[in-house]
């Protein structure tokens, strides 16, 4: 009984120590526009306060305008806060800027430039010219990868046939020392 008493707190306190671990390793909940619009809508699910549209639309401003302000592009220049949505006109005049063409060349000298690249993306689709140069280069170092691997594998080849010819004329002197040692333990006057 006195074992089970100190292995159970023993037990305990290791199964709750990496559990505090991880409870102090926690770190702090984002808090994008989309997490803080969750919150909002989740403290608001009562049918007392229906909708948070209104809040939603002034943090998107909001946010809007610190971002621009860090870009650095204010582009209410004249502080004029009164106008703050653009009018009618202002709107056609916005359409009219975008569409214009972000060329000075009509309509036949793109023709004619887009009729002289034709070869050029023709060779492109048919692999030829600088696509083909591209290609050999490729194919050239991926060729000087493979004999570099070969005369690697080669020089491990000859390391390996030197250490086993050192092997053998050790061998070799090993056992001509051997037969001297019996040649002169066989001469008459030199044995016992």
């Amino acid at each position: 009984m006195s074992i089970l008493k100190i292995v159970t707190p023993a037990l305990l306190l290791a199964g709750a120590a990496p559990a505090a671990l991880l409870a102090q390793e926690t770190e702090a909940p984002k808090t994008t526009f989309g997490s803080q619009v969750s919150v909002m809508a989740k403290e608001q699910k009562d049918a007392e306060t229906k909708g948070i549209g209104a809040e939603v639309s002034a943090m998107a401003k909001q946010r809007n305008a610190d971002r621009a302000a860090t870009r650095g592009d204010d582009s209410d220049e004249n502080d004029d806060d009164a106008a703050t949505t653009p009018s009618a006109d202002a709107s056609a005049a916005a359409e009219v800027e975008a569409d214009k063409p972000t060329t000075d060349k009509s309509a036949k000298e793109l023709a004619a430039e887009v009729a002289a690249n034709k070869g050029a993306n023709r060779s492109i689709k048919d692999g030829t010219g600088p696509v083909a140069d591209l290609v050999a280069a490729r194919s050239a170092a991926a060729d000087a990868r493979g004999n570099s691997a070969t005369a690697r594998e080669a020089a491990a080849t000859a390391r390996q046939n030197a250490a086993d010819a050192r092997a053998s004329a050790a061998n070799a002197r090993d056992q001509a020392r051997a037969i001297r040692d019996t040649v002169a333990a066989a001469r008459p006057g030199k044995g016992d």
